[in-house]
């Protein structure tokens, strides 16, 4: 005889609701990370150097860094909704990506913080 098990609700799944909310928690360092670290008062910043012809130095307006913030909310809100209509199918995959995007958020901050840091020295 088989077991039918009633399925979890998403909200009332706790492991799929801690992932959630460190992707959010995660995503919104991001955003206070690069606030904090982004000067206002930066005109122009580097955004590619070319050193094998020359040095050629390709500046940027200050507040195009802003959408690495940015990237990094609506990426944490795609992934927590895709995740939302996966649990209904299979909740293995629900945490599996939740899972993936918050590595993927880790690497984000020391990427971001290296950039800024690159950004702040110049």
């Amino acid at each position: 005889m088989e077991k039918v098990t009633e399925p979890v609700q998403f909200t009332k799944d706790k492991p799929v609701i801690i992932l959630a909310v460190i992707c959010g928690v995660l995503a919104f360092s991001n955003l206070v990370l690069t606030f904090v670290r982004l000067k206002s008062h930066d005109f122009k910043v580097p955004v590619q150097y070319i050193v094998n012809d020359g040095s050629v130095l390709q500046t940027s307006s200050w507040y195009s860094l802003y959408s690495i913030a940015l990237f990094s909310l609506l990426g944490a809100g795609a992934v927590i909704f895709v995740a939302h209509r996966l649990h209904k199918g299979n909740r293995l995959f629900a945490i599996g990506i939740l899972t993936v995007y918050v590595v993927i958020a880790i690497v984000s901050l020391l990427v971001t913080n290296a950039l800024l840091g690159l950004v702040g020295a110049v």
